[in-house]
């Protein structure tokens, strides 16, 4: 079932199957520019990433490494760095969760200052090809769900670093592996890549092209909150218990940019639809715009509908369809997970000081 638009939508196994071929477009400063941002974990191979896209359109300075890279899990990205080659721009961005216990804070600061300030084409939620430590995910959710209000479009890149040259790739363990990452950081992907040494630059060089050929239009995301105010909202929460209000207003809060979201997000599956085989493995289903679609009325009145129920006429004070009471107990129930979480991460923050 779906729930609201800030909260887990567990996607459908409905794919579309036809591969296409990369198409190899000239690159040029005339064309739209597109701007990328990492996130995730130390030693993900965010940095890497970055010199492979840059690396395509530099074609003076091909083998110059322009983001530090590291080996093993320890992170060499402490700030926000970006670089601009030909119309693309890469934000590399300090490991979320960190696995030093004095950054947490200052690391996701840095990732949401960004994200709120800087125009974005989309999120780049890059992990390694092994199992994940689903509790240090679990204590930053309510991070994670934070940065999941983004206005722009969330992809997320499996580096598969382990594989051989032309090694057939396995889906099935990929699709098992992003569901869980999905579950854990609750993020909504529009699609979900893996790329390994063999194919990375051919598959960042078309995920930009499918960029431009939608004409995403990059987007800020000022709404965001820091540690510290999430600290404060948390404290809030603490006192009041009403989480169903804090739902409501933070569904209120982003309708004016949830429509413009859900434009781009469809004009962005569209470009995609037939790429799965070849450049994703899998994509957001079709419910997921008609969802983003349907969350908002045209006076801009929140209203959630049951998939596929017909909903009673009449609505609350909220304006929200009584039917729709379990959906929102569902969300209360996450939040207050997610705060719980929380207050865990704060814990062990003081401890460790």
């Amino acid at each position: 079932s779906n729930s609201l638009l800030l909260h887990p939508t567990m996607l459908t196994d409905k794919l579309c199957t036809k591969a296409v071929s990369c198409s190899q477009k000239p690159k040029s400063d005339s064309e739209p520019a597109v701007s990328l941002m990492s996130i995730g974990p130390a030693g993900c191979g965010k940095s890497t990433i970055g010199n492979e896209l840059l690396s395509q359109n530099n074609q003076n300075e091909e083998n110059e490494m322009l983001f530090e890279t590291s080996q093993g899990a320890q992170s060499c990205t402490h700030c926000i760095q970006t670089k601009t080659v030909s119309n693309v721009t890469y934000i590399d961005a300090p490991s979320i969760p960190s696995v030093e216990p004095d950054h947490p804070v200052d690391n996701y600061n840095q990732c949401v200052d960004a994200i709120k300030k800087q125009k974005i084409s989309a999120l780049l939620f890059v992990f390694k090809m092994e199992r994940i430590d689903a509790k240090k995910y679990q204590m930053a959710e309510l991070l994670f769900r934070e940065i999941n209000k983004a206005n722009c479009i969330k992809i997320l890149i499996i580096n598969d670093m382990a594989a051989l040259p032309f090694q057939k790739p396995n889906e099935n363990e990929y699709r098992i592996l992003a569901d869980k990452i999905q579950r854990v950081t609750k993020i909504h992907f529009a699609a979900s890549m893996a790329v390994n040494a063999s194919n990375m630059k051919i598959k960042l060089d078309e995920l930009v092209n499918k960029l431009r050929e939608s004409k995403v239009e990059p987007q800020s995301s000022p709404h965001l909150r820091n540690f510290s105010q999430v600290q404060k909202w948390v404290e809030y929460l603490q006192k009041t218990q009403d989480h169903r209000k804090a739902i409501l207003d933070e569904n209120n809060a982003q309708r004016d940019s949830v429509k413009k979201y859900a434009v781009n997000l469809g004009a962005f599956l569209n470009a995609v639809k037939f790429t799965v085989g070849f450049l994703f493995f899998s994509l957001a289903p079709p419910e997921l715009i008609e969802y983003c679609s349907e969350v908002w009325g045209d006076d801009m009145t929140l209203k959630i509908k049951p998939t596929k129920k017909e909903t009673p006429a009449h609505e609350n004070e909220n304006n929200i369809d009584q039917s729709t009471d379990e959906t929102i107990d569902e969300a209360m129930l996450e939040l207050g997970r997610a705060k719980d979480y929380f207050e865990q991460l704060s814990s062990l923050m003081r401890e460790q000081h």
